[in-house]
């Protein structure tokens, strides 16, 4: 009888360890599909930043391209208003050497002028001198 009591104890005990076997699996199971769905979720998320991530890389590279080119672009613009600086004052001092030119060219003309009237008064003197000397020698 003892023997059955064992038996009877024993089975309802493996029974019971099959039970608590079954739970702790399904346990195991759902806490596996659990790990596997986050992980699956982290996975995700990892790729979605390193997608973000390359997309910021190439929108920098883009923006810093562009910043040289806009440096570029700048560097030239202060270039041309140095030029066109520069060529103005060129022009200025061409104008300033014209505007002498032009006052030497007036002094020289009226110089000129003078100097044909003072031909033109001696020419008249020496045209009356020379009629003068003809009328005496006549």
């Amino acid at each position: 009888v003892k023997d059955d009591e064992l038996e009877t104890a024993l089975e309802s005990e493996l029974k019971l360890l099959r039970g608590d076997q079954e739970a702790m699996m399904t346990r195991f199971r759902s806490e596996e599909s659990a790990l596997r769905i986050a992980l699956a979720a982290e996975v995700e998320v990892r790729e979605d930043a390193e997608q973000r991530y390359d997309l910021l890389l190439a929108e920098t590279e883009q923006l810093q391209m562009a910043l040289r080119k806009v440096t570029v672009a700048t560097d030239n613009a202060h270039w041309a208003s140095n030029e066109v600086e520069r060529q103005g004052m060129v022009v200025a001092a061409e104008l300033e050497q014209i505007k002498s030119s032009q006052t030497v060219l007036r002094a020289s003309k009226d110089a000129e002028q003078r100097a044909r009237k003072e031909l033109q008064r001696l020419n008249r003197l020496l045209l009356e001198e020379m009629q003068s000397e003809n009328m005496s020698d006549e």
